[in-house]
């Protein structure tokens, strides 16, 4: 499970102190809302949207998927997961937020446990059989996203660590200190030498009660990030599109910006700006020669003598 905590520019605050701010704050969620949507689906084809919460926080759900060839159940790689979500915040207002939480079964097993449950509409809702989850994988998955913690470890109290332009991923399963339930479908583990979860991540064993989620432990791996490459309007940007020999490169200067898209001139459509690299302008040359440090050799050459 995954929810994404967006931090809107305009607060409900706000529009309670102007309602004509109701209609920009709508606006401003959809297009940052469906950005994020269509980018988690362009990496993961699986994942759907469950619902959008009262709170303006969106809920997603990445099943197990079956190989076709083999029939084997396939599990999302936790570390591409972790990976793309890294992306996503960084370009999402400054203050989003984003909580995963996976299920992958207790005590070495290789499905889920249970703990993730699933009810569906008996009847169409206005011609769709909704679909909804719940159990100790969501809610963990809520408190990822939009709770700050701090706790007791016997020692000292550990500092906050703040939800704002936060990623943060557990394990449903995890009541004990360490690695225990973090069943990987691939080597290493956040931390280890060949590990494949980017870094610099915090790494903490929280006491359950600290996030009302029961008795015990949990391991989170936590990371704050912000906006890496600023791409802005004029840059010149490139993108590799296809697979295999088949790959190319592409560039091309931008002429629009919304949040996780942008408009390269020339091409058709929008780019996922996830994807897409700014390319370094060369240094600038000097065209003139540097102006002279004494007043008096200013003075002696005359104003002719400079050039701007």
């Amino acid at each position: 499970m995954i929810f994404i905590h967006y931090k809107l520019h305009i607060q409900w605050d706000d529009v309670q102190r102007d309602p004509h701010l109701y209609q920009p704050m709508v606006n401003e969620f959809r297009q940052v809302h469906d950005q994020t949507k269509e980018t988690m689906q362009e990496d993961f084809p699986a994942i759907r949207l469950v619902k959008v919460k009262r709170s303006a926080d969106s809920m997603f759900f990445m099943p197990l998927t079956i190989n076709e060839d083999t029939k084997k159940i396939k599990k999302p790689k936790p570390s591409d997961v972790w990976t793309k979500c890294l992306q996503i915040c960084s370009h999402l207002p400054t203050g989003s937020s984003i909580g995963i939480c996976y299920t992958a079964g207790g005590k070495g097993s290789r499905t889920p446990s249970g703990k993730l449950n699933k009810l569906t509409d008996i009847e169409p809702f206005e011609k769709y059989n909704r679909t909804d989850f719940f159990g100790d994988c969501v809610n963990l998955a809520a408190r990822m996203a939009g709770v700050s913690w701090c706790y007791q470890t016997g020692i000292f109290k550990s500092g906050k660590n703040d939800h704002h332009s936060r990623v943060a991923m557990c394990n449903a399963e995890q009541t004990s200190k360490g690695w225990g339930e973090w069943k990987l479908s691939e080597k290493g583990y956040p931390g280890a030498p060949q590990s494949r979860f980017i870094t610099p991540l915090k790494l903490e064993d929280i006491p359950r009660k600290t996030l009302n989620a029961g008795t015990g432990f949990l391991r989170t791996i936590s990371a704050h990030v912000f906006l890496g490459q600023n791409i802005q309007v004029g840059d010149t940007v490139k993108w590799r599109e296809g697979t295999g020999n088949n790959e190319t490169e592409y560039t091309g200067k931008v002429i629009k910006i919304q949040y996780l898209f942008a408009f390269i001139e020339g091409f058709i459509g929008r780019k996922n700006i996830t994807y897409l690299e700014k390319v370094k302008k060369p240094p600038l040359k000097q065209i003139a020669p540097a102006l002279p440090k004494k007043e008096k050799q200013v003075l002696k050459g005359g104003l002719h003598s400079l050039k701007f």
